[in-house]
């Protein structure tokens, strides 16, 4: 197979037909098989694979795991699993549109200089049963603009398995106690090679209120601290001397104090805010500031709807 696209699930039977179907349905392109990693789901989730995989067996790849691993390590078992030249990794609630795979492979075929490309995901409010009208995904994928700030949609980026298995190799991420386990596989591309934004959108991305980026209160503190531990271990592995290796911390730490002060701006904690504010990036307290501005209710609102 050319392509794997990669997709763990767990409990995921009210949606996980929709992200297959995604796949499935994708124009000008065929040659990709679709891996799914159930983690001990405890609906039928199971069941309903099982009927995938007998509609498409050659295109449907199932691994049940006898015990719940979560989802760092269901997803590095993924990557070790893969055989294809290129990856692709989704939620189990998210959906690509029809030109997704012929656009990303075919920009990599051409482009032989590049390791990983990515595009742009409208948002899709769960809750509301409606799109948002925004997007994810953003320009600044060098290895300092990824050192303050992701901007990667995992579900949107096509990768080199060759790229993935030096990195699994190299940095062996789950030896790390990562939170995340497509950030630091970002990092270490962008570290070793180079990644193309593609300005185009071509994926959905659904927010429910059990998404990484939809955590607040102290799990999302203890959550950007790992990240901030994360991002110093790639700052001083690819720091060329001591110089590089300060401006790279200086970055991680304007970065983490860019995401406190966002983290307090929703707690209404002003006080907190105000001090993280100083020490962030000067290209992020725009946004801070405009939302600083907002009503409490209005920053609310923004926050659920993951708009900075």
């Amino acid at each position: 197979m050319k392509v794997s696209i990669l997709i763990p699930t767990y409990n995921s039977s009210k949606t996980i037909g929709e992200t297959i179907e995604s796949v499935l349905n994708q124009e000008d392109f065929d040659n990709f098989e679709i891996s799914l990693s159930d983690d001990g789901s405890k609906d039928d989730t199971r069941e309903l694979l099982k009927k995938y995989k007998e509609k498409y067996p050659e295109k449907i790849r199932l691994h049940f795991n006898e015990e719940n691993m979560g989802v760092v390590r269901n997803s590095i078992s993924g990557f070790e699993s893969v055989e294809s030249e290129y990856i692709f990794s989704m939620g189990h609630d998210d959906r690509f549109l029809p030109d997704m795979l012929a656009t990303e492979v075919y920009f990599l075929e051409a482009h032989k200089e590049y390791n990983a490309c990515y595009s742009k995901a409208k948002i899709f409010l769960e809750e509301q049963n409606k799109f948002s009208g925004d997007l994810i995904g953003s320009d600044g994928c060098s290895f300092k603009d990824l050192l303050i700030h992701n901007n990667i949609p995992s579900l949107s980026c096509c990768i080199r398995t060759s790229v993935v298995k030096d990195y699994l190799k190299e940095i062996d991420p789950l030896s790390k106690n990562w939170t995340l386990e497509d950030y630091p596989l970002w990092l270490y591309t962008a570290a070793t090679g180079r990644i193309k934004f593609l300005d185009e959108v071509h994926s959905i991305y659904r927010i429910t209120g059990g998404s990484v980026m939809h955590k607040n209160g102290d799990d999302d503190i203890e959550m950007l601290q790992n990240v901030l531990d994360m991002k110093l271990f790639f700052a001083e592995k690819y720091a060329r001397d001591d110089d590089a290796k300060q401006d790279f911390e200086r970055l991680c730490n304007e970065g983490f104090s860019y995401e406190m002060a966002n983290h307090y701006l929703y707690e209404d904690d002003m006080e907190n805010f105000r001090e993280y504010l100083k020490k962030s990036p000067k290209s992020l307290k725009v946004t801070l500031k405009y939302l600083f501005s907002l009503t409490a209710p209005t920053r609310k609102f923004l926050k659920s709807r993951e708009q900075y």
